[in-house]
């Protein structure tokens, strides 16, 4: 599927509704996406010039079709956009404050943006550090471009992500830092004022198997 257009900011993965080969076999279970998948996006980091040149690739999940069919006969479902443009940036001191609770920020209220800061040392299976921090996006996630962590100086600290579930089972991201987060460190929340959310159908027939 090609998705062109310098605005994308945060595509999603394609939910598949039905897939049936021409032998009448069901490639797909929709049941089996959890609403995780479903409500999922994440960040767009290819440049404009190549999405506009080669879309958004995708792997999906599907059983093989049976060796006598020729083609697919139908593939539905849906493939969520989100585009945004411009970003803006909040400044939060010392995030170790919130650990347990919802960051407070009147920016992030007035767009609906609610992240929780783990408690310390969770997710446990991380190994949390005093150079990592767990974050969990409660609403809002399509709004957000980036989470950058920085030193006092306000010089940013590379990091590395960790998609994983917290110790109850729900999405997070652990970040892991090349320093210590002391009390002056700052995170950086860049956020999309404003969003233009899609859902964009798929909708294909007859499609002729290699």
């Amino acid at each position: 599927m090609k998705v062109s257009g310098s605005t994308v900011s945060r595509p999603s993965r394609p939910i598949f509704s039905q897939i049936t080969d021409s032998s009448g076999k069901s490639l797909v279970d929709p049941s089996e996406y959890s609403d995780s998948e479903k409500n999922y996006t994440g960040r767009q980091l290819a440049l404009p010039p190549r999405l506009e040149r080669s879309g958004l690739v995708f792997a999906a999940r599907i059983l093989a079709p049976q060796r006598k069919a020729a083609e697919i006969s139908i593939i539905k479902g849906t493939f969520r956009v989100v585009y945004a443009t411009q970003h803006e940036s909040i400044y939060i001191d010392n995030p170790r404050q919130y650990q347990g609770r919802t960051i407070d920020h009147p920016r992030l209220k007035e767009y609906g943006i609610e992240i929780f800061v783990l408690p310390p040392g969770q997710p446990a299976r991380a190994q949390i550090t005093a150079n990592d921090v767990a974050l969990r996006f409660v609403s809002g996630e399509e709004r957000i471009h980036d989470v950058i962590h920085c030193d006092p100086w306000l010089k940013q600290l590379r990091s590395r992500t960790m998609a994983m579930r917290d110790d109850e089972g729900r999405d997070c991201i652990v970040y892991k830092t090349e320093a210590e987060l002391t009390d002056e460190h700052t995170m950086v929340i860049e956020f999309y004022p404003t969003i233009q959310d899609v859902r964009i159908p798929i909708d294909f027939e007859s499609v002729k198997l290699p």
